[in-house]
């Protein structure tokens, strides 16, 4: 996908993925442990919003999408407040395509990854 500046996704990516970790202290040094779909971005924003709102130690250890959910690795003594967050996101990911974030007639577009139509 390219937007009308001819970026592809995955610069896109690079710089969602930058902005997350500029906003997000918990994840300042995770540059090579967070791999996401572009699509996913505003999903994980979301979450890690809610995260920082429980305001309970976390440390986030990776970010990634494996077998087309989104899996997170975290040590935190309050898992469960954690862990329905993290869930949440989880769940909101696999109702968006994986290349721009649509919600719209989404498809299996090949090994666990939902598509839009455009992007099927």
């Amino acid at each position: 996908m390219k937007n009308d500046d001819s970026e592809t996704t995955v610069e896109l990516a690079r710089k969602r993925k930058k902005a997350l970790i500029e906003e997000y202290i918990m994840l300042e040094g995770l540059e090579r442990q967070i791999f996401i779909p572009y699509g996913w971005y505003d999903t994980v924003e979301e979450m890690m919003s809610e995260l920082v709102a429980l305001d309970v130690p976390i440390n986030i250890l990776q970010i990634k999408e494996k077998f087309g959910g989104l899996r997170v690795y975290y040590e935190s003594e309050f898992g469960t407040s954690v862990d329905k967050v993290v869930s949440k996101a989880s769940s909101n990911v696999r109702k968006v395509c994986v290349v721009c974030g649509s919600t719209e007639d989404l498809t299996n577009g090949g090994w666990n990854r939902l598509c839009c139509p455009e992007h099927n």
